[in-house]
């Protein structure tokens, strides 16, 4: 019965096969890859090749990286105390300072976000502004200057969910009352973890961008120049690193 059965299937024609199929396959896989994996943000050599490398992935050579800094034990930050930290450091100083402080988070933001048009590397501004907590956005860093007004706004995220139309009505604020220009400014949802229960409200803010702290944070330190830092706001920077990342 077993060898009549195999006559019988060896007659009928083998099941039609494509290499098409197997591009299906190689990009599900891809897609799986690419949710695992976040984009990296740096090209260069693998980590795993030596600790030099590490070191210039996350510009650990750099002295004044906030890696460096102890983190302050006591410190268990709440959302709002996180974004006023940062408002307070972008704002301290000389202009100079301020400025290029809220241009490395400027800079920083356009790594990751959809910005139609960034500003030159040249641009210079002349005004800066960055405020926590108005009309209930985490953070607005504001840049003027040549005629332009733009900036990043961020809500940040740690432990507490998006409400409805927090994103929406964030934006609206920021091109209504402030006049960002469309195509230059960034938004931010800054989470600690992609979170599945965000993905509606940016389906429906698609100008926003959900990125981690990581990668955010990653991207500032390769922004700020050493110049224009100092130990207090570098160990600022380490407590928030390990606040989204350090169970405490």
């Amino acid at each position: 019965m077993a060898v009549r059965t195999l006559d019988i299937l060896s007659t009928l024609p083998p099941p039609d096969f494509s290499p098409v199929d197997l591009q299906v396959v190689r990009r599900a896989a891809h897609s799986a890859a690419k949710r695992l994996l976040e984009r990296p943000l740096f090209s260069g050599p693998s980590w795993a090749e030596s600790w030099d490398n590490l070191d210039q992935q996350f510009g650990l050579d750099r002295q004044n990286h906030c890696f460096r800094e102890n983190a302050s034990e006591w410190v268990n930050y709440l959302e709002p105390q996180i974004t006023r930290g940062f408002a307070h450091f972008l704002s301290s100083g000389t202009f100079e300072i301020r400025a290029h402080r809220c241009m490395a988070f400027y800079r920083a933001s356009c790594r990751m976000s959809d910005v139609v048009s960034p500003v030159e590397p040249i641009f210079r501004p002349n005004a800066v502004v960055a405020k926590a907590e108005e009309k209930r956005i985490d953070l607005l860093v504001e840049i003027r200057g040549e005629n332009r007004t733009f900036g990043v706004a961020v809500e940040a995220k740690f432990k507490h969910k998006l409400t409805e139309r927090q994103l929406k009505n964030a934006r609206r604020h920021t091109r209504k009352k402030r006049g960002w220009s469309k195509k230059r400014s960034s938004y931010l949802l800054i989470v600690s973890r992609k979170r599945s229960e965000n993905t509606a409200h940016l389906l429906e803010n698609p100008r926003w961008k959900e990125v981690t702290w990581w990668d955010f944070m990653l991207a500032y330190e390769h922004e700020l120049a050493r110049e224009y830092d100092d130990p207090r706001f570098s160990q600022f920077r380490k407590d928030v690193w390990c606040q989204a990342y350090i169970e405490g």
